[in-house]
């Protein structure tokens, strides 16, 4: 991208559309996790992410 192009407002756009995406896929892998052994704590589940 040339520096003339660069929008500040733009950049954090898609900053922040990345950021929905990765939450998006860590809760699926979470809720997968989950719903294989619903007796999972919070600290195991921490540790298999």
């Amino acid at each position: 991208m040339l520096i003339a192009d660069y929008s500040y407002e733009e950049d954090m756009q898609v900053k922040l559309q990345e950021g929905i995406w990765q939450g998006i896929t860590l809760s699926a892998d979470i809720f997968r996790m989950v719903k294989k052994n619903p007796d999972l704590a919070n600290v195991q589940i921490v540790k298999n992410i």
